[in-house]
């Protein structure tokens, strides 16, 4: 699933870098730094692609019916 609107790596960073804390700690979030800058580069850059509308899937605000699912 892709980030919309487009973030920054920077942006990206923050928020999982939040995240790990809120989860883990901050020890724990110090000790991945480079597995979540290597993963906010990574939103970033998923983000910022150009993807036409006809080809990306369509997640929100569709309900299950709209995908052919029945509840």
């Amino acid at each position: 699933m892709r980030l919309h609107p487009k973030v920054t790596k920077d942006e990206a960073l923050t928020v999982l870098t939040n995240q790990a804390i809120a989860l883990w700690g901050a020890e724990a979030a110090r000790a991945m730094e480079t597995q979540l800058r290597s993963l906010a580069e990574a939103m970033a850059a998923v983000s910022a692609a150009e993807v036409p509308e006809d080809v990306e899937p369509l997640y929100f605000p569709h309900s299950a019916a709209s995908f052919g699912m029945t509840s």
